[in-house]
């Protein structure tokens, strides 16, 4: 239910002089109205205030997709079809894949080379809630499903430790080797944990999942972790993941309601065997 202000005060009728806390789901801030600016003939006595406190409601994404229609090079990209559940859509942004962008629900854009591109479009609704959704389009006249839902690029931005004399540096662990890894320092010295790998993904997008690619090796396995989001990469608040990981040098994939950040952090609580090291040979971040 969304009351204005003035509803507010038209809605109460007072005897006498009371305090009243009125708890409203979804105002976005907390605020203190006076009576004397809003009275009206319906009260018989004076309103002292009226706190209005936020019920922490929570904004859900707004859902992104977009249609294609093709003239040879020339491309209308139509998101028409995008809509948000409880709000209203107030920005799409448009990437198409050749260093160029564009704004708005139907956009025209014309390539200057037959390269498959990767379009991605970014709605966001007016509570700041944002998507990404994304599409390979191959100009020879094809359009297809781009399967991978990757929202950027990933760079390193704090680590607590690395092996740089060794070099098994941090950057290893978002290269796309399986053969390099990223390696806590031993030679110098051997912290033990918590060790932690901060990363930027590259922009603002909805997140849902991280993956992590453990050295082929027995040595620096996380068996315990914590995982946090963040938009300024300064407070961080709880974590959206934490438990534990399987002994094992598979893939893990860790999986968390989706949350709108641009920075991550992941936290090795412990290493499997109780060594000090902690190792990553892949680390990624993927979208809703």
């Amino acid at each position: 239910m969304a009351l204005m202000k003035t509803d507010l005060f038209h809605a109460c009728t007072v005897t006498r002089q009371v305090m009243l806390t009125i708890i409203v789901t979804n105002i976005l801030s907390s605020a203190l109205y006076s009576s004397t600016s809003h009275a009206t003939n319906e009260f018989l006595g004076t309103l002292r205030s009226v706190s209005i406190t936020d019920s922490g409601g929570v904004n859900a994404p707004p859902k992104a997709e977009f249609s294609i229609s093709q003239n040879g090079n020339t491309f209308t990209f139509d998101a028409t079809a995008s809509s948000d559940i409880d709000g209203t859509i107030s920005t799409f942004k448009w990437d198409f894949g050749d260093g160029t962008t564009s704004e708005g629900a139907t956009v025209t854009h014309t390539y200057s080379t037959p390269n498959p591109s990767q379009v991605s479009l970014t709605v966001v609704d007016t509570d700041g809630g944002a998507t990404i959704y994304q599409k390979l389009i191959n100009e020879t006249g094809n359009s297809v499903w781009l399967n991978s839902d990757k929202p950027g690029s990933l760079a390193i931005i704090y680590v607590d430790s690395e092996e740089t004399i060794a070099g098994f540096g941090s950057t290893n662990a978002i290269d796309g080797n399986t053969s390099t890894f990223w390696h806590t320092e031993y030679k110098n010295s051997q912290p033990r944990p918590p060790h932690e790998i901060q990363l930027d993904i590259g922009r603002f997008s909805t997140i849902s999942k991280v993956k992590y690619l453990p050295r082929m090796h027995k040595n620096g396995l996380i068996c315990s972790y914590e995982l946090y989001a963040s938009i300024d990469k300064t407070n961080w608040g709880k974590s959206v993941s934490a438990g534990s990981l399987e002994a094992t040098q598979k893939e893990k994939t860790i999986e968390f309601a989706p949350v709108y950040a641009r920075y991550v952090r992941f936290v090795a609580l412990n290493e499997c065997s109780g060594q000090p090291w902690t190792t990553v040979a892949e680390i990624d971040v993927w979208g809703n």
